[in-house]
């Protein structure tokens, strides 16, 4: 039996620096030049600040399941916390699975927000909030994934994206909504 280990989930400067490269990785791979300096990915139009810690830790069946969340602001606007779950054979390998599962899963939606040259067909907009397609997880068979299921994912979530309030233009500069 494994029980999980919430232990203390402080802030870690290297797991923030590692999630860091992973989003330079992504950016440079989508042609975006940047320039990391330690938790802060700098691109051209923009600067993503990350925060990154470990919440929760188990152990059994000899593998290690580990969670991390990331706090990303982007040019100093409150920051959006997203968490992902990595797998592995010890500690390490579960975090590295983690942040690079992170990464996968906000890279594209991130740099959609950060770099605002995108034609209209790569983001979509629902009652005044701008969303930029990502990763999407499904258990069991994958099925046909493309714009208009984007567009009814948006649309079915649009009760929730109206409990929080829109950003008003004046105040930021940035197309995500203020948490």
């Amino acid at each position: 039996m494994s029980t999980f280990d919430f232990g203390s989930p402080i802030a870690s400067d290297e797991l923030s620096r590692r999630c860091a490269a992973v989003l330079a990785w992504h950016a440079n791979r989508r042609g975006l030049t940047t320039a990391a300096s330690g938790a802060t990915v700098s691109l051209s139009t923009g600067e993503v600040t990350l925060r990154a810690r470990v919440e929760a830790r188990q152990k059994g069946d000899g593998r290690m399941v580990v969670s991390v969340a990331v706090d990303t602001s982007i040019d100093g606007q409150p920051a959006v916390t997203v968490g992902s779950v990595g797998v592995g054979r010890n500690e390490a390998e579960a975090i590295e699975t983690a942040v690079q599962e992170w990464g996968a899963l906000v890279a594209p939606a991130v740099l959609g927000a950060v770099v605002t040259d995108r034609p209209d067909s790569e983001r979509y907009v629902v009652d005044g909030y701008v969303a930029y397609p990502g990763a999407t997880g499904f258990r069991g068979a994958s099925p046909a994934w493309g714009a208009p299921e984007h567009q009814r994912l948006l649309t079915s979530l649009r009760r929730a994206l109206q409990e929080i309030p829109p950003c008003d233009e004046e105040e930021s500069v940035s197309p995500l909504p203020a948490t």
